[in-house]
């Protein structure tokens, strides 16, 4: 009885530790990371934030290295580098490897907008409407190219049913899209419909470089 009772004590703690093992080489730490790295390079427009952010998803990547979270935020990251060939390059294989996963399509169509393919940008924009038309990614996917076309009313609309779209729990993201609106309006020369947006993004997410960075632009488009 006693050697049963020892041996289910041992198998108990080959399972704890086997446990406890597999967490320490668990690459989510470093994933949820380099998702807030890629947040904060967003508000920035750092490349070196953006660097900052593909560090570390390479260290998940090199507990795991197929893991499609971390290679989608090193995609991001290099997109933000501005390294648009080794950013395609990395988007398209996630792509096939997933192809029904919006996030991806959404980069692909922001990576072909940043090299001039506006077809293409386009036709990736037009995968995330499909597959999930009413997602907040969706509309500010086909915002950004909107906005390139010079569809300013459009734009705006969009951004705003992204942000009707968007969790009120989730502070930041509401402000990029505010911040995204005030832009649009800034063009239109709406300056106090500009400036308002930008107060409630500024409430928002108080620390934000993109909300002081249009603040100054609407000052020096007012001549303040």
């Amino acid at each position: 009885m006693n050697s049963l009772i020892s041996l289910r004590y041992a198998l108990s703690l080959v399972l704890l530790f086997s446990a406890l093992a597999q967490a320490a080489t668990s690459p989510q730490t470093e994933i949820d990371q380099a998702a807030k790295l890629i947040r904060h390079a967003r508000d920035t427009q750092s490349t070196e934030d953006f660097r900052a952010a593909g560090l570390v998803a390479a260290k998940a990547l090199a507990t795991e290295p197929e893991n499609f979270d971390a290679q989608r935020y090193q995609a991001m990251a290099l997109l933000g580098e501005k390294d648009l060939t080794a950013a395609l390059d990395l988007a398209s294989k996630l792509n096939k490897r997933v192809p029904d996963d919006i996030g991806i399509w959404a980069i692909l169509s922001e990576i072909h907008a940043a090299r001039d393919e506006y077809d293409e940008a386009e036709r990736c924009a037009q995968w995330v409407l499909d597959l999930r038309r009413n997602s907040p990614l969706a509309f500010s996917t086909a915002a950004r190219l909107r906005e390139i076309y010079g569809d300013y009313d459009g734009a705006a609309e969009f951004y705003s049913e992204a942000l009707n779209r968007t969790s009120p729990s989730d502070a930041e993201e509401r402000s990029w899209l505010l911040v995204q609106s005030a832009r649009i309006l800034l063009r239109t020369k709406n300056y106090a419909g500009a400036a308002a947006t930008l107060d409630q993004a500024e409430k928002l997410f108080p620390n934000s470089v993109q909300v002081l960075e249009m603040k100054a632009e609407l000052a020096r488009t007012k001549g303040e």
